[in-house]
């Protein structure tokens, strides 16, 4: 499905190695505005760490798109557009 709806994967290499000398947990914890960590409930390797990162955030939402893989925004978009406006306003509302 990703390749279809136009995957490019030249990138990837250089995303996946910056992305692995990157401390998130720490990044959130210096972050003290609201942190909204969305991820679809089939991805379970991303979730494994939506516990630790959602503790290390000063203000953190957790969102959890049911059915949905890694993609969860090409899996459930309309599920991933709702959560967004919801955080969102939330975030506007303060």
């Amino acid at each position: 499905l990703q390749v279809a709806d136009g995957m490019y994967p030249d990138p990837l290499a250089p995303a996946f190695g910056a992305m692995a000398r990157t401390d998130f947990t720490a990044a959130l914890a210096a972050y003290r505005g609201p942190v909204l960590i969305m991820n679809g409930e089939r991805d379970r390797q991303a979730r494994k760490g939506e516990t630790s990162f959602a503790a290390a955030a000063a203000d953190a939402t957790v969102v959890t798109i049911a059915g949905a893989g890694h993609a969860c925004n090409l899996d459930a978009p309309d599920a991933v557009s709702s959560a967004l406006r919801t955080f969102a306003a939330r975030v506007l509302a303060v």
